[in-house]
């Protein structure tokens, strides 16, 4: 499958092929018109340099990606869009299993994602877009959580929450379920609108809920 900058040059060549070679000497060597279409492919290059890496994004493949950014940065080392494709190009290529240790370390993670990871994918990719690509990021947090116990001053670090941003609701109502002590918490229990947990003892509420 070709990718766009391949398709660029494909096009590139068609238009330099199309030159005609026995013109008349009074005229110029390239035509109106083909001096138009190679200054719309000249326009148009990074274009497909920014296309080539956000083809790769959806995909994860970390290494395509490096190779198309570094291209891109190379040619346009201004380009606008360039620190947010570096900023989703490292996040594939830094993908951790580790289980997370403590709660400090979540909130540094969290702020990462919900800082830079999240802006540089809605700068770079449509609103929908962004979620999709942002979701196995929250997906493989939460997985990395899991062992971390339920703090009430911080209910946003838990597991449950980060489910919940994943847009995975059995798996945060699951999470929830192994909250040690649920029953002593004396606020119901709920997911809010933030995919925050908060302190209860209604299970069949939070069920609902998801």
């Amino acid at each position: 499958m070709k990718t766009t900058t391949e398709t660029w040059c494909g096009s590139f060549l068609d238009a330099v092929k199309s030159i005609s070679l026995t013109a008349p000497s009074h005229e110029p060597f390239l035509s109106v018109t083909t001096m138009q279409q190679l200054d719309i492919f000249a326009d148009g290059r990074d274009v497909a340099l920014r296309s080539d890496v956000a083809e790769q994004l959806p995909r994860r493949d970390a290494a395509v990606a490096r190779t198309a950014l570094t291209l891109l940065a190379r040619e346009y080392p201004n380009d606008g869009t360039l620190a947010a494709m570096t900023a989703l190009v490292d996040e594939i290529e830094n993908v951790s299993t580790l289980p997370v240790t403590d709660h400090a370390e979540l909130d540094a993670i969290c702020h990462h994602l919900e800082g830079e990871v999240v802006r540089a994918a809605r700068q770079v990719l449509s609103e929908r877009n962004a979620q999709s690509w942002l979701a196995p990021c929250w997906r493989a947090l939460a997985r990395r959580a899991t062992a971390l116990p339920y703090r009430g001053a911080d209910s946003d670090s838990h597991a449950a929450t980060l489910w919940l941003r994943a847009g995975e609701y059995h798996a945060a109502s699951d999470a929830i379920d192994t909250i040690e002590s649920w029953w002593r918490i004396p606020v119901t229990t709920r997911l809010d609108e933030r995919g925050a947990v908060s302190g209860g003892r209604n299970r069949s509420g939070v069920a609902a809920t998801c």
